[in-house]
């Protein structure tokens, strides 16, 4: 098998949903070694002749598959050593693996990453969940003071004490993250970038949407938007590397009511890792609450997250610094002033770029502009985003 082969084959994994009679360790990595055996096998992987520029390519064979080898093994170590009681030893061979595989050749990079340019064009969202009928203040929709961080749980990407920032493609996406509160209780802000932004990619999208691999097969090359360029290839051959990091990112927890939930130890991990790492501010990964097999859904529905790393107030002025951001919005007060008219409605000419359609109700296909997150979205898109100045 090619690249392009390999990314096929993954989507029979999606969604990534664990049989209640299997356990974690199990699961993944059942998983992990019919992936591991694929990879190793696939003569094709590295054919010079037909993807004559591929840089991967380039580099060679065995230093790829030496890298995936080792990373791969121990993503499966590091889940072990933390079942079994050592969270310290998981983080450091989790740690060793990451560092080691970072920059095999200085043109080419197995992680995937990307830098979003902070000119205020890339729109993101965050939500809370509250009853008041008073509009929360700008810093209620950041994150969570540190003079309150006993309050932060342990989630998927959330190290219980460790504040962090949230954000969303879309308000659609951050409603589900939260668990689908109540609509009118839910208040919003828009955050805009003023730096750029630099994330390690965690989507899934490659993996189980056709639509999103045939895009990727059918360019000639894949901007960054960090001014790197790489042959479609190039990124086929990155997701093949970093899908057994990406599964373990990606798995659905199967009761919410459990205490411990294993699918959080290597997004857990990762995201300490993140705190320690220069290169990186953030992670991007795509939401566990949508089946993306489900074609009523169409678009990005992303999530990110920053972990705060320089506390010298209640809030971290490094991400503070890294956005700008609105006043928030009630969507009750929004939904008192929305138009009632549906052709009034229909002429709308606001479009969230990076979500086309939903599934709000089992079975039934939403335009995403026609939904009451669209409304919201729209809402916030008529206020400024200015300097993040309580931090």
């Amino acid at each position: 098998m090619n690249a392009f082969e390999i990314l096929r084959f993954t989507k029979k994994y999606f969604p990534l949903v664990r049989p209640s009679n299997e356990d974690f360790e199990g699961y993944i990595n059942n998983i992990l070694d019919e992936y591991q055996v694929l990879v190793n096998e696939s003569i094709e992987l590295f054919d010079s002749e037909k993807f004559i520029d591929s840089g991967y390519i380039k580099l060679g064979r065995e230093k790829f598959i030496d890298s995936f080898n080792f990373l791969t093994e121990a993503i499966s170590a590091a889940i072990t050593l933390y079942l079994n009681g050592f969270p310290n030893r998981a983080f450091e061979k989790l740690n060793h693996a990451m560092s080691k595989i970072q920059y095999e050749d200085k043109s080419i990079e197995y992680l995937g990453g990307a830098t979003i340019v902070g000119n205020g064009s890339y729109k993101f969202y965050r939500i809370r969940e509250s009853d008041s009928k008073h509009t929360l203040s700008r810093s209620e929709l950041f994150h969570v003071p540190f003079s309150q961080r006993r309050k932060i749980h342990t989630k998927r990407y959330s190290i219980p004490g460790l504040p962090s920032l949230y954000l969303s493609d879309s308000i659609y996406v951050a409603w589900e993250e939260l668990g689908r509160p109540k609509f009118d209780q839910i208040q919003a802000a828009r955050f805009e970038l003023d730096k750029n932004f630099s994330i390690l990619s965690l989507t899934t999208e490659i993996y189980c949407k056709e639509d999103f691999l045939d895009t990727i097969i059918n360019s000639s090359t894949i901007n960054y938007g960090n001014e790197k360029t790489f042959s479609a290839y190039d990124r086929a051959l990155q997701a093949v590397f970093m899908f057994p990091l990406i599964l373990a990112c990606s798995i659905k927890v199967n009761d919410n009511s459990d205490v411990f939930r294993p699918e959080y130890i290597v997004p857990q991990i990762l995201l300490q890792w993140i705190t320690m790492n220069s290169r990186y501010q953030g992670i991007c990964y795509t939401t566990s609450h949508i089946n993306f097999t489900n074609n009523n859904f169409e678009g990005n529905f992303r999530n990110y997250v920053i972990p705060s790393t320089q506390r010298d107030s209640d809030y971290c002025s490094k991400i503070g610094r890294l956005f700008k951001m609105t006043e928030p919005i009630s969507a009750e007060l929004v939904s008192l002033n929305e138009k009632t008219n549906i052709i009034q409605h229909a002429s709308s000419q606001y479009e969230n770029a990076k979500v086309k359609s939903v599934e709000i109700i089992n079975g039934q296909k939403s335009v995403y502009t026609y939904t009451k997150f669209a409304s919201l979205d729209e809402a916030l898109s008529h206020l400024p985003a200015t300097n993040i100045d309580f931090v």
